[in-house]
């Protein structure tokens, strides 16, 4: 049943395969974004610029994909795997990202307050201009993480990794400060 399912599915235009990842149904969306990697609709940019609000995506691979700019607000990410991903100005405003690997991502200029980032794996991640303002960080690994210019008012990083960040005067703590040298973590990891 599975296979005449995804035949179907790749018979479908790419626009119908689009609109299933919104529909809410994980199995549904999981299936539609596999014919979508077979087209190389993640690598040639067909998902940059995209509504996808609300989109269930739990579990998805999605290594190595072009998103710029995708809107993926109240997403449920949990488990996703965006490793290497283009996702430069995307809106992840409220999206559930618990447990991601986002390492050495681009999230440079994206939106992600609210969001839920508890043990994400940010390594190496380009978080450059983000808004994080509330989101939740906790045991979040963001080492060697770029946090330049990057917006953490009332983000809480209770238990990350923040080890060997790189930040500027232009990044915003959690406490509304900008960052400066010799700044103390621990008040904001509370380890």
């Amino acid at each position: 049943m599975k296979r005449f399912q995804n035949f179907i599915h790749g018979l479908q235009p790419t626009d119908n395969l689009i609109k299933t990842l919104t529909t809410g149904n994980n199995q549904s969306a999981l299936s539609a974004l596999a014919v979508l990697k077979e087209r190389e609709a993640l690598q040639d940019g067909t998902l940059q610029n995209i509504e996808l609000t609300e989109a269930n995506l739990k579990g998805a691979a999605l290594a190595n994909s072009k998103l710029s700019g995708i809107n993926l607000q109240a997403a449920n990410l949990q488990n996703t795997y965006f490793y290497d991903a283009e996702l430069t100005n995307a809106d992840l405003t409220n999206a559930d990202l618990t447990h991601a690997n986002l390492r050495a991502s681009n999230l440079q200029g994206a939106t992600l307050a609210n969001a839920k980032l508890v043990e994400a794996n940010l390594a190496r991640t380009n978080l450059s201009q983000a808004d994080l303002q509330n989101a939740n960080l906790g045991q979040a690994n963001l080492w060697q993480t770029n946090l330049t210019g990057a917006n953490l008012t009332n983000a809480i990083l209770v238990d990350a990794n923040i080890s060997d960040v790189v930040c500027d005067e232009t990044t915003i703590m959690p406490d509304g400060v900008a960052w400066s040298e010799g700044v103390d973590w621990v008040r904001f990891t509370g380890s």
